[in-house]
């Protein structure tokens, strides 16, 4: 990896969008080292990250915030209680899944 390669790597930004023009533009061209994706239609997000997957030299990191579930990054995705909500119904099934 170039200089330019490994400082890319340090950094995961957001990204708002999957328009590929702007994920090459603003994105992949800094050699990101992987994106969290702010809550979009999921639809979206599995396109805008198979596109960069595929134009990145090296496999990007995926980050979500997931402490209510899939819901922090997917407008259609499950929603869960927080870790005390959890705790609160007494069953380690809940815990577990």
């Amino acid at each position: 990896m170039s200089d330019e390669e490994k400082i890319g790597q340090l950094f995961c930004p957001i990204s708002f969008s999957a328009d590929e023009r702007y994920l090459e533009n603003e994105l992949l061209r800094f050699h990101i080292g992987g994106v969290l994706f702010k809550t979009s239609p999921s639809q979206e997000v599995r396109r805008a990250l198979k596109y960069m997957q595929q134009h990145s030299k090296i496999p990007l990191l995926c980050a979500a915030n997931l402490e209510f579930g899939s819901t922090g990054f997917l407008e259609d995705g499950t929603h869960f209680a927080q870790q005390m909500g959890i705790g609160a119904t007494g069953s380690s099934k809940h815990a577990y899944r």
